[in-house]
């Protein structure tokens, strides 16, 4: 009898279980190990949600912060400002020059870094630390990347909201744009920087 019992409550929590993930929208149990290669050709492994990440790219800093994951990141660069949020996080210098002692002191799980951070991969790459370098060179670099971190924090579902929200808001920018006679038409430039200023 009492057998018989232990089977059904089993049955039973397993079968929520499965109505929860089908029906409820649950994530996942089994996301992890989340496996890709990075843009240098890397191959990572992310065994389990990061909870200790420092953002040395702004890009991927507010990425991370739109899918829900800003509790993950202890630091960021002088340089992300949005969302305000972000303002509660550790400095650890500049996107050109981050401290890597203030770094080290946060003993992450995971850096996210650029190519330029050449430094930081030469300290880190020995440390059980992950590096990650996720380049974006064209909008469907950026809804890779938004996936991706989905993926790495276990928000895919908001991952896949915001490439939507982001579709839709360049759709309504397509449509304006081709209201605009082709004779009237701006060529634009992009400055950006803090220091000194730049194109990006």
């Amino acid at each position: 009898m009492k057998q018989s019992r232990r089977f059904y409550n089993v049955t039973f929590i397993f079968l929520l279980s499965i109505f929860s993930v089908l029906f409820l929208g649950a994530s996942p149990v089994f996301s992890y190990p989340v496996e890709f290669a990075d843009s240098n050709g890397n191959n990572v492994t992310i065994e389990k949600r990061p909870s200790r990440v420092v953002s040395l790219a702004p890009s991927i800093t507010e990425i991370i912060f739109r899918i829900g994951a800003g509790d993950a990141v202890r630091a960021v660069t002088y340089h992300d400002t949005y969302p305000p949020e972000m303002s509660n996080k550790e400095i650890i210098g500049g996107f050109f020059s981050p401290s890597l002692m203030a770094i080290e002191k946060i003993q992450p799980d995971i850096i996210f870094i650029s190519g330029l951070h050449k430094k930081v991969r030469e300290r880190f790459s020995h440390k059980k630390c992950c590096l990650v370098d996720l380049e974006t060179h064209s909008i469907s670099d950026s809804y890779r990347n938004i996936l991706l971190l989905g993926r790495i924090f276990n928000r895919e579902k908001e991952a896949a909201r915001l490439v939507n929200e982001i579709k839709g808001e360049l759709r309504v920018i397509a449509k304006k744009v081709a209201r605009i006679p082709t004779s009237k038409r701006k060529r634009v430039i992009r400055l950006m920087g803090r220091d000194s200023v730049m194109v990006p």
